[in-house]
């Protein structure tokens, strides 16, 4: 089966169906293309805080859903799951936020678009990996390891369904009749599930109850309160960053307030 080399934490983001992108200085033109994820020895950078504040605020959501590990406990060497290579496009920042480019037409970056990433319940350890993409004969279509049920968040009208670290969840039921705050980064990735403008102002979906649940239990809470603030940094000024095609993006967050009713 083909395979491609990754380094951490992209190989993971990848896997986990966060990174849609794998930008490299060499392009494909046969689609679809089924690779295996190999991680490489080294890792591209050691922190989440080592990222531009776009990507960090993308991972800290899905950190709180209890899906991405630390850079520091992420496997090297190894293969960790598998992903489709539909496409391929150069400099194509408008694509994803994921997506490379260079000023340099001698030397473009290929944007390689990613779908069906599937993470492996145990990577397989101790396999070196090479340039390009390489044959890996020990896995078939037919023997793949079994996958990870990667949760994601839904809304179902006015209730928000939220996957969470099940830690997490245990303490969250701890407070069955009393209050707990808690937020997410808001991103026009996941714009739709929260918020809406009107009358050119971002305010709160109406949300009536939010789910918690790690597969197993479900702790559902009523809302009492929900609200979009803007970030400001020390000196008042919103906090701003931009993405891979240029626009300037401001901080924005959604707070809720709810109260736990019942655990099962």
């Amino acid at each position: 089966m083909k395979c491609l080399s990754i380094k951490q934490p992209w190989a993971q983001y990848i896997a986990l169906g966060i990174k849609d992108i794998e930008n490299r200085s060499w392009g494909l033109k046969n689609f679809p293309q089924r690779v295996l994820i190999h991680t490489g020895k080294k890792k591209d950078i050691q922190s989440v805080y080592d990222l531009p504040l776009l990507y960090q605020l993308i991972i800290e959501n899905a950190e709180k859903m209890g899906v991405v590990p630390f850079i520091d406990d992420m496997p090297t060497g190894a293969i960790i799951g598998v992903v489709d290579i539909v496409g391929c496009s150069i400099n194509d920042v408008e694509r994803s936020d994921w997506a490379g480019f260079s000023d340099d037409p001698q030397h473009p970056v290929y944007n390689l678009h990613l779908a069906n990433a599937r993470l492996f319940k145990d990577p397989i350890t101790d396999v070196k990996g090479k340039q390009g993409i390489f044959e890996y004969d020990v896995l078939n279509e037919d023997n793949l390891p079994e996958c990870v049920d990667i949760p994601a968040i839904r809304r179902d009208g006015d209730e928000l369904l939220i996957p969470l670290d099940s830690e997490e969840l245990e303490d969250y039921s701890d407070m069955i009749g009393e209050e707990l705050s808690f937020d997410y980064n808001l991103l026009n990735s996941n714009l739709n599930l929260f918020a809406q403008f009107v009358d050119d102002e971002l305010q709160p979906l109406s949300t009536e109850q939010i789910t918690f649940y790690n597969g197993e239990k479900f702790l559902k809470c009523e809302v009492v309160n929900s609200e979009v603030a803007f970030i400001s940094d020390e000196n008042g000024e919103d906090i701003e960053f931009s993405n891979p095609a240029g626009d300037i993006l401001s901080l924005v967050k959604i707070f809720y307030t709810v109260k736990p009713i019942s655990y099962q």
